[in-house]
């Protein structure tokens, strides 16, 4: 969202793939209402840098000097791609966050302090502010946080809708067995320490379930060594997922259920989570149970 009233929408389409809109209060239609216009033309220019197959979300890394103006030293290649398999030291340039979690550095909430040096950050690193008190005026904020587990959380699911988007435009078996490390986290930078969020998100994402009859759901936290207590992501409930082709699906399935019994007792509690509440399974994960 802009200063202005611009605003930028991505959503997944249903069928597979992404569409983008603007929705600009500064162009309303005849009756004064703000226009959603369809841009997906437009905004592929940048979407599309994402990989070399489809136009993807972008949750990127940018250096910006102390009056909040971003620095990029290659336009060709301007965004520094961050999802759940980037060392934290690596995510949040050029943005705010907010929470506690002692033990990390990251290159959130720090600017180059050097306009001659613009790309030259403090050696130190950054770290999560209790309060972001002084650093803007929250009126213009819907909140006045930048929560580390929402911010962590949008990291996993965009890296995940990314890779879905690859598989259904440009199937390889190499992307299959990425996706399925990605879903189990097998590939997810661990936490240096225990996180904990400020926004009341952490509370209000793990009540959306669903559950199985024991109360357990794939959205439950861990946030002591990783971000999820199941190795199995709930974005395995998400449009993205089910648009998936039907043939990649077959793949899929049962390299999944292996990949989560070869993780033990908490792999076999999260395939039994996803027998009780995924109805279109196949039938070889419901019998175990």
């Amino acid at each position: 969202m802009h200063p202005g009233g611009l605003i930028e929408i991505l959503a997944n389409d249903k069928r597979g793939g992404l569409v983008f809109y603007t929705l600009d209060n500064n162009a309303p239609d005849a009756k004064g209402s703000p226009r959603l216009v369809e841009e997906s033309a437009r905004c592929a220019v940048c979407h599309g840098m994402v990989n070399n197959v489809a136009p993807g979300w972008i949750v990127a890394n940018i250096i910006a000097t102390t009056d909040g103006m971003p620095q990029i030293a290659n336009p060709a290649h301007p965004f520094d791609i961050t999802d759940q398999t980037r060392p934290f030291e690596d995510r949040w340039g050029g943005w705010y966050v907010t929470g506690a979690s002692a033990k990390m550095r990251h290159l959130g909430n720090i600017t180059a302090p050097d306009p001659q040096q613009p790309f030259e950050l403090p050696a130190e690193g950054g770290h999560t502010l209790a309060s972001l008190s002084g650093r803007f005026d929250p009126a213009h904020a819907l909140k006045a946080t930048s929560d580390i587990v929402a911010l962590m959380t949008l990291e996993h699911q965009t890296g995940f809708i990314n890779r879905v988007d690859v598989l259904n435009t440009k199937y390889s078996d190499a992307g299959l067995d990425d996706l399925i490390a990605y879903m189990t986290f097998g590939n997810e930078a661990p936490l240096p320490g225990a996180v904990s969020g400020d926004s009341g998100f952490a509370a209000d994402f793990a009540k959306r379930g669903p559950s199985d009859n024991k109360g357990r759901s794939l959205r439950t936290f861990d946030l002591k060594t990783r971000l999820f207590h199941y190795p199995l992501s709930y974005m395995v409930y998400s449009t993205a997922f089910d648009a998936l082709k039907p043939e990649i699906k077959d793949k899929l399935y049962p390299r999944l259920y292996d990949a989560l019994k070869a993780k033990g007792a908490e792999g076999a509690d999260a395939i039994a989570i996803l027998a009780a509440t995924k109805p279109d399974l196949p039938d070889t994960w419901k019998q175990a149970f």
